[in-house]
């Protein structure tokens, strides 16, 4: 099924056995927290427009409601690739400068036994805590020049 959404969403493959998590990663204690994951949300990428500024929050904030909006359960796992959209994937190692720096900022770290992607059970409190500290973004004002 992965394969009907494009390259990005093929690579998430690998963590499936069919329809569910593989056992390794579901079963995993320190990650999922013996939870059995019944949901699983994908983030394929997040786009901001280009004219906001670099050093803006706005985008892990946008990450971190969606997060809390499509997965409010205590059996729920977010998934993204480590890198990037813009990163090239050539290498088989991964540079850390490719790595998008977001992902940790909403509260994810490395899956286990898959580095190329980054991730969080929602039977934790670190997506709650990293959304915690991320909204005094959404009180925040712009400024996004539209034309000189």
């Amino acid at each position: 099924m992965l394969p009907l959404y494009g390259p990005r969403a093929e690579v998430f493959t690998e963590l499936f056995d069919h329809e569910w998590l593989t056992p390794e990663l579901d079963e995993d204690d320190d990650f999922t927290a013996g939870m059995p994951i019944s949901t699983v949300l994908l983030v394929l990428d997040a786009t901001m427009d280009t004219r906001l500024p670099g050093e803006s929050l706005m985008r892990p904030w946008a990450i971190a409601e969606t997060i809390h909006t499509m997965l409010p359960t205590t059996s729920g796992l977010v998934v993204m690739p480590a890198l990037a959209a813009t990163a090239k994937s050539t290498r088989r190692l991964l540079c850390s400068e490719d790595i998008d720096p977001d992902w940790v900022r909403v509260g994810c770290r490395p899956l286990p036994g898959h580095p190329r992607f980054y991730g969080q059970a929602t039977a934790y409190v670190h997506l709650d805590d990293a959304r915690s500290a991320l909204a005094h973004v959404r009180d925040s004002t712009v400024q996004i020049r539209l034309q000189e």
